[in-house]
């Protein structure tokens, strides 16, 4: 009888027990290794010493991260029919088994009480003990989040948890919110730059600070939680999650998961399955509709004969018809606007001092990576009470759970197909606020008609799609001087 046992292997692995032989191993190595996107452009590839793929299954232990154990049992039943018997070691099912919500007493008694979903999601992962949310930006993951911790804190099945963000600028904020739902400043401590709190029983850092902390200090913490956890495909994230290796509960969040195998198996494996995900579509009412309005742009210039992909962005976005554009949507409403890039000089500084030459009763701010995390902060705030402000902002810096109710206007200035960027971006404008409650929010997405361009804007629209947005398309064309005509 051919058999299949999942067994633990150690605290983040388990192992398959076979009697099937190397061919077996070989095909699921073969089902848990893809391709890395944009595999074709890195040096390893076109050096011919790498295929180009990241294998999960390791062949010589028979391991996989525990977090893929369900898509194994998805692999199992549809490929490998005729192995007679596939059964799950019970030591393995308790790495899933969290609490039974309905013989514990606890109050939705936070500052605010969670609807429909947010309980949803909090039963599940507290029921499971591991695995990911995905729950739209805009939609209150935070106080899914905070529930979270004071169920766990409260009936003493966790005692010192650490939450793991991407940024100095979201540990902030998180703290803030975490207060301002009803936490006590003296449990919450954060770690980071020169703020080194780690006596308080509730931790809030980014990876980047604790990277370095030695095996030992890391199995203080008892628990952890990643907020943004599609971040925790980069390998440094990875490394972290593997050295905290005795924390029972592991429970991540984000607006956004990664549609490529690889990415997703990366942030699945030492977090955990997808316990809920919801779309933007599914909370309609919850948080802000938005309207994508794709504006297709035609130039007088063919842009053809470009020597590669970052020429053709650096030239084409100092074009004086696209600039122009930017300025008339802005001139279009008399409100703020955030307006996002990819590049801090070639980008940000050069579009601040064209939009400086033409508006002198707004304010031009721009926000990048070297902004201090305090100024970022301000200007964060000042969007929620002005309608004055031209905010522009690098798509890293205000790509993350950065939280401003009140922004409708959102320009994406500088081309990119990156789906996690789109969906993250779009997510700054979903929060619910009195200026929405007519036409929601705005997105203007430029789709530059050219070599290169025309075809990432494809892969946007597909994303859109996805989410349930609105979609309306415009052009602009500089040969008949039109600047926005529609072609719905």
């Amino acid at each position: 009888m051919n058999n299949v046992e999942i067994k633990p292997y150690d605290q983040l692995n388990m192992q398959l027990s076979h009697s099937s032989g190397i061919e077996f191993l070989e095909y699921v190595s073969d089902k848990f290794a893809d391709y890395v996107p944009n595999y074709y452009f890195m040096p390893k590839y076109q050096s011919g010493s790498w295929d180009g793929k990241i294998r999960f299954f390791h062949n010589y232990n028979r391991t996989l991260p525990y977090g893929l154990l369900f898509d194994y049992i998805k692999v199992h039943k549809k490929y490998f029919k005729t192995l007679d018997n596939l059964s799950v070691d019970p030591f393995i099912k308790d790495y899933f088994t969290g609490i039974d919500l309905d013989n514990l007493d606890f109050e939705w008694d936070l500052k605010f009480v969670p609807y429909w979903y947010q309980e949803e999601a909090i039963r599940t992962a507290l029921k499971y003990k591991k695995g990911l949310l995905r729950i739209p930006t805009g939609s209150g993951k935070s106080i899914v989040q905070a529930y979270i911790f004071k169920i766990l804190l409260e009936n003493n099945y966790v005692e010192k948890p650490v939450i793991i963000v991407p940024s100095t600028t979201l540990i902030q904020q998180f703290y803030y919110d975490l207060i301002d739902y009803g936490f006590s400043e003296e449990t919450l401590g954060v770690y980071y730059g020169k703020k080194k709190e780690l006596d308080k029983t509730l931790t809030i850092s980014t990876w980047q600070s604790l990277i370095n902390f030695s095996y030992e200090a890391l199995q203080d913490f008892d628990s952890i939680f990643v907020d943004e956890v599609h971040t925790g495909k980069a390998a440094k994230v990875n490394e972290l999650l593997r050295n905290m290796d005795t924390q029972e509960w592991r429970l991540g969040c984000t607006g956004t998961l990664p549609s490529a195998n690889t990415d997703l198996w990366s942030i699945k494996g030492y977090s955990g399955p997808i316990l809920r995900s919801y779309s933007a579509s599914e909370l309609e009412g919850y948080i802000s509709k938005c309207t994508v309005n794709m504006i297709q742009v035609h130039y007088k210039s063919s842009y053809t004969n470009f020597e590669s992909f970052d020429d053709a962005k650096k030239t084409i976005f100092k074009d004086p018809f696209r600039i122009n554009l930017i300025k008339q949507l802005i001139n279009s409403k008399d409100e703020s606007f955030m307006i996002l890039v990819g590049m801090v000089e070639e980008e940000g500084q050069y579009l601040k001092d064209r939009l400086e030459e033409s508006f002198t009763d707004k304010e031009i701010v721009f926000i990048s990576g070297k902004t201090p995390v305090e100024d970022r902060d301000y200007w964060r705030l000042e969007c929620d009470k002005r309608n004055d402000l031209i905010l522009i902002a690098t798509y890293g810096v205000f790509q993350q759970g950065i939280n401003i109710k009140s922004l409708k206007n959102i320009i994406f200035a500088a081309p990119f197909k990156a789906e996690i960027k789109i969906l993250q971006s779009i997510g700054r404008s979903l929060r619910q606020h009195s200026s929405k409650l007519k036409d929601g929010s705005q997105v203007y997405d430029i789709i530059d008609m050219t070599q290169y361009f025309e075809k990432q804007s494809n892969t946007r629209k597909k994303h859109y799609d996805m989410e349930g947005f609105n979609i309306l398309n415009f052009e602009a064309n500089e040969r008949n001087n039109t600047f926005m005509k529609s072609v719905n």
